[in-house]
């Protein structure tokens, strides 16, 4: 397509004729404007079909499950959109803004090679990083006894104890709760 381009076929050029020896015989082919848009038809549709199976991984967000369709942010940052069969749509909601791999067809841009859209097959939760302890635990509330609990410290009965050294006698009657 370059050369096709640079000697601009089928604006200032009719034609070229490209010919090349084979064995015994020379080879030849005509390109003109009608052949070089079939070669640039033929090379967008094959770009644009670089499509292959694969999975991705990131944080499923933007469900809508009337039109089976979701967004996928990378671990990059990239948003991928997602569409899936209504079979799926439980394990869907199940990853939903949490890490998931996606596993089917994925479309691939064809100038970067960046994933642009998956057609879910198969749904998983992704990797979670093992911190030790549940984290849905940093989610749930605690009261001051239970906190004083897992701290192992008592609970305190006598805020008269408490003793501040940047705070003024003034103030620490607040504290005791003798100020009027």
């Amino acid at each position: 397509m370059g050369l096709a381009d640079s000697l601009a076929i089928g604006q200032w050029y009719e034609a070229i004729r490209l010919e090349r020896p084979n064995g015994g015989e020379t080879l030849s082919t005509r390109l003109d404007a009608e052949v070089r848009e079939r070669l640039r038809r033929s090379v967008a549709e094959s770009k644009a079909a670089a499509v292959g199976p694969n999975a991705l991984r990131g944080t499923l967000f933007e469900a809508d499950f009337e039109k089976d369709t979701a967004h996928l942010r990378t671990p990059t940052g990239d948003v991928v959109s997602v569409s899936f069969d209504d079979e799926l749509s439980d394990e869907i909601y199940g990853v939903l803004r949490s890490a998931a791999e996606l596993r089917g067809v994925v479309t691939y841009d064809p100038e970067s090679a960046q994933a642009l859209a998956i057609t879910v097959a198969e749904v998983s939760p992704g990797e979670q990083l093992d911190l030790g302890f549940d984290a849905t635990d940093f989610w749930r509330t605690h009261t001051a006894s239970e906190l004083a609990d897992q701290q192992g410290v008592g609970a305190l009965r006598d805020l008269s104890t408490l003793y501040v050294q940047t705070t003024d006698e003034e103030n620490r009657g607040v504290l005791r709760g003798t100020r009027r």
